[in-house]
């Protein structure tokens, strides 16, 4: 339970760090499908499609973020569950490791 604030909090600033990148990398791409001679936007009636892409692109980023920040703390526990299992699993393992040696001394 102590790391999941920490796992909320990471997860969190990652994708407030990457929106920027991913805007502009968003809106690079679009541009490119919309000047070249290939991608969704080679006809002529998809034009207004493509502009109207390229002007909401930063909706999709926001809401890329608001869902990475929603889903965040789910995250969070699912890792800590991931790693009780594990630590589980070790303290297992110990404990027959133990148990045969026990019998050989």
């Amino acid at each position: 339970m102590v790391g999941v604030p920490f796992d909320t909090a990471l997860i969190t600033s990652i994708a407030m760090w990457k929106s920027p990148y991913m805007l502009l990398r968003g809106w690079k791409r679009l541009l490119e499908d919309l000047i070249g001679r290939k991608g969704p936007f080679l006809e002529t009636e998809c034009v207004p499609f493509a502009a109207l892409a390229i002007i909401l692109w930063p909706l999709a980023v926001v809401g890329a973020v608001l869902a990475a920040t929603l889903c965040s703390p789910f995250l969070a526990l699912y890792s800590g569950v991931v790693v009780h299992q594990v630590r589980a699993h070790d303290a297992l393992i110990s404990l027959s490791i133990c148990a045969s040696f026990s019998r050989f001394h």
